[in-house]
C-alpha cells in the first residue's frame, strides 16, 4: 500500500522502517546489555525481499559488525561509512560511502550527506516515501559547559551541513534529542523540523529520558511537523503517509510487534479504522 509504513523503535539511533517487503535498518548494534535484549534475528528479515542496513559512523552507537551474521542467503545489503572497512568482511553486498554519494539499490535510493564532522546521515526514498536518518547530526551546542566561540563554530558548521539536505517533502525525519545538552537542548530538532518540514519527527538518541522527550513533543507544536516520541523497547507504529491528517497506529501486543515488520497481517485491513490518534496537520 502506498505511503504505508511499519517503525520499529530499538535504543538511541536505531529503527527498522518496514515498506511493504523493503526493510531499512538504521544504525543497528548490540553493544550493551539492552540492545541486546531487542535484537533482531533472522526470523525478522524472512518476510522481505530488499533489506537495508544503515550505518552512518563507526561508533559503537551506530555500528556493530553483528549484522554481518544474519542469514546471508537473505537479501541485504549494507551502506556503511567509509570508516566502516577496516571491521568487515570484503563483500559485494557492502557499499562503503561518503558525503555526496548517490546510488540506488533496487527499490530504494539513496543520497548521502555530511553530518556536521559526526559521520554521515541519509536521505532515503522508497516505495513513494521519502526517509531522513540523521545519524549524529544535531546541534551539539553543549552550551552550558563550552565557551561562546566554541558554541559560535558548532553552530555554524551545524547549519552548513543542514543547507545541503535538500528542501523537498519529506515523509519521516528520525534526529536526535537529547536534554543531557542541557539548555537549549532541543535547538537542532527545531532547526531541523523548521528547515526540512517533515510529516513526523521521530526522537532519537535520547537515552533513558523519555519523559524529557515527551515533555518537549507535547508543548512544541509546527505547522508541518507531528513529534511522536517512541518508547526505546521495540515499540512499533504504523503511518499512511499518503493520506492526511496523518494517522499513527500504535502496536500493542509482542505479537503483533513480531508482525508488523512483514505487515502482511495488514494488506487485507485498515489498521487505522478504530485507532485513537488520528493527527490533523492543518
Amino acid at each position: 500500500m502506498e505511503g504505508f509504513v511499519a517503525i520499529t523503535y530499538f535504543y538511541q539511533s536505531t529503527f527498522a522502517v518496514a515498506l511493504g517487503k523493503t526493510l531499512l535498518i538504521f544504525s543497528y548494534h548490540e553493544n550493551n546489555e539492552l540492545a541486546k535484549t531487542m535484537a533482531i534475528g533472522d526470523k525478522d528479515l524472512e518476510n522481505f525481499n530488499n533489506i537495508v542496513v544503515f550505518a552512518p559512523s563507526p561508533s559503537a552507537e551506530h555500528f556493530d559488525n553483528v549484522v554481518f551474521n544474519w542469514k546471508q542467503s537473505y537479501p541485504i545489503n549494507y551502506v556503511l561509512h567509509k570508516d566502516c572497512a577496516d571491521r568487515s568482511p570484503k563483500n559485494p553486498n557492502i557499499r562503503f560511502v561518503k558525503h555526496g554519494d548517490i546510488f540506488s539499490i533496487a527499490d530504494v535510493f539513496v543520497r548521502v550527506f555530511d553530518a556536521a564532522g559526526q559521520g554521515l546521515c541519509f536521505l532515503v526514498n522508497s516505495h513513494s516515501t521519502s526517509i531522513f536518518h540523521a545519524g549524529d547530526l544535531n546541534l551539539w551546542h553543549w552550551r552550558d559547559e563550552r565557551q561562546a566561540l566554541e558554541i559560535a563554530k558548532t553552530e555554524k558548521a551545524y547549519y552548513e551541513a543542514v543547507e545541503k539536505i535538500p528542501k523537498e517533502p519529506l515523509d519521516l525525519c528520525m534526529f536526535p534529542l537529547d536534554p543531557n545538552q542541557g539548555s537549549l537542548f532541543e535547538a537542532g530538532a527545531n532547526h531541523i523540523m523548521m528547515s526540512l518540514k517533515p510529516k513526523l519527527f521521530l526522537p532519537m538518541h535520547f537515552g533513558f529520558n523519555f519523559d524529557a522527550v515527551r515533555e518537549y513533543s507535547r508543548r512544541m507544536k509546527f505547522p508541518s511537523t507531528i513529534i511522536y516520541p517512541m518508547q526505546p523497547n521495540r515499540e512499533t507504529i504504523q503511518v499512511n503517509f499518503a493520506n492526511l491528517p496523518l494517522n499513527i497506529h500504535k502496536i500493542q501486543s509482542e505479537e503483533n510487534l513480531r508482525r508488523a515488520y512483514s505487515l502482511g497481517a495488514y494488506i487485507n485491513e485498515n489498521p487505522f479504522s478504530d485507532t485513537d490518534l488520528p493527527v490533523d496537520l492543518g
